[in-house]
């Protein structure tokens, strides 16, 4: 298993959870390649043996060393080898790998506007297999790269955690939460997460909080609260978000920074609000759905429309704040409508979005390419999966 790091994002936990399944389901010998570590790697060396390259992001010798030495004694003993690399982060990993001749599964879960076209081509070449989290991804890509032909699948990704949204009462977690925070009983809590960064579109959120402060259309308190962090050097993201929150001296705003243990945020919110402006097929979706949260995204972001459809979400047109806040009140006032969209995401993401799923069709796609058996009341030999995920 190839992972570009072992950080608190949604690839490096795809990736983790992967390795559990993989761990719990098959009969196979598992490594993880870290190119960088983070507060994962502990996770990943309980599940797995696990090699962090910890160099730049970039091709290195050490990467082609490390792996040349790790692979050549299994191919020297004859053993079956599949690598799955997990993002296109991780392609540096996958190069080195694909000079020893050991198949490769990738999972593309980024979009080819974040990179250069070459680079993609040059994951087209050496993959045996590409699967994409969502359509909307894989045209993407086709579009950029035309795909070669019987070598891309779509599979997207389950719950993370199965349990998530079930280990608090949500009336408890809403005081604790409004407490927490500073808030009002009555407050109602846009909920939003991930790195502070453009592409999460940190700013769009802003924009939006402000908005609605600026138009004062709902007889309730509306809080808009954000769970994680990201660089703060200056001219990064929050370095100007910061500056704006106190020269327009906003007050409907929470910055919470980066929580291990986001579930008792969700479960205390009212709405969630994915203002990314590109974001392939975001976790944080599915983790709303569980906590049966209604669901406000941007058209035009990624696949998160594709996962709410027409029925566990509402859709705004992409970075328009006035309809995004009208839609934040039509939540607030049709609370008949609000549950109507929870339940139905709390239903989709357990019905067509479960993890387990998710793993049982990787299994599949490396069995196949292996033509060998891994599932643990099959097997009849060991074969060596080497999984490289990268976030």
């Amino acid at each position: 298993m190839v992972s570009h790091e072992a950080s608190l994002t949604g690839a490096p936990k795809i990736a983790l959870n992967l390795v559990r399944q993989l761990r719990a389901k098959t009969d196979v010998d598992l490594t993880t390649f870290l190119h960088n570590g983070g507060p994962l790697h502990p996770e990943f060396e309980a599940v797995s043996e696990t090699i962090c390259l910890d160099v730049p992001r970039e091709h290195h010798p050490h990467i082609h060393n490390t792996v040349r030495k790790f692979l050549k004694p299994l191919q020297k003993a004859g053993k079956k080898v599949i690598c799955i690399c997990n993002s296109v982060e991780s392609r540096f990993v996958a190069n080195s790998i694909n000079t020893r001749n050991v198949p490769i599964l990738y999972l593309l879960h980024e979009y080819p506007t974040s990179y250069e076209q070459g680079e993609f081509a040059k994951i087209y070449n050496y993959s045996n297999l590409m699967v994409f989290p969502c359509h909307a991804v894989k045209n993407a890509a086709h579009r950029a790269v035309p795909l070669p032909e019987g070598k891309a699948e779509v599979c997207p990704q389950g719950l993370l955690d199965d349990q998530f949204g079930t280990r608090m009462v949500k009336s408890e977690a809403r005081t604790k939460l409004r407490h927490s925070l500073g808030l009002p009983e009555d407050a109602f809590v846009v909920l939003g997460c991930g790195t502070i960064d453009l592409r999460k579109g940190i700013d769009h959120f802003l924009s939006v909080a402000r908005t609605y402060e600026t138009l004062n259309t709902s007889n309730r308190p509306v809080y808009f609260c954000w769970v994680g962090d990201g660089p703060r050097h200056p001219h990064s993201a929050y370095h100007y978000i910061d500056i704006d929150i106190h020269k327009s001296q906003q007050s409907n705003v929470r910055l919470v920074g980066e929580e291990t243990d986001v579930e008792p945020f969700f479960l205390g919110a009212d709405s969630f609000l994915l203002t990314s402006r590109v974001d392939p097929f975001p976790c944080v979706i599915h983790e709303a759905m569980a906590a049966r949260l209604p669901i406000i995204v941007f058209d035009e972001s990624g696949g998160a429309t594709e996962a709410v459809g027409d029925d566990a979400g509402l859709i705004v047109p992409f970075g328009n704040y006035i309809e995004t806040c009208q839609t934040i009140d039509r939540l607030i006032q049709d609370p008949n409508l609000a549950r109507r969209i929870a339940t139905r995401g709390f239903e989709k993401v357990h019905q067509q979005y479960r993890f387990a799923d998710y793993a049982d069709k990787i299994i599949d796609l490396c069995e196949s390419e292996l033509d060998c058996s891994m599932r643990r009341d099959e097997a009849t030999f060991l074969p060596h999966l080497t999984t490289r995920m990268a976030a």
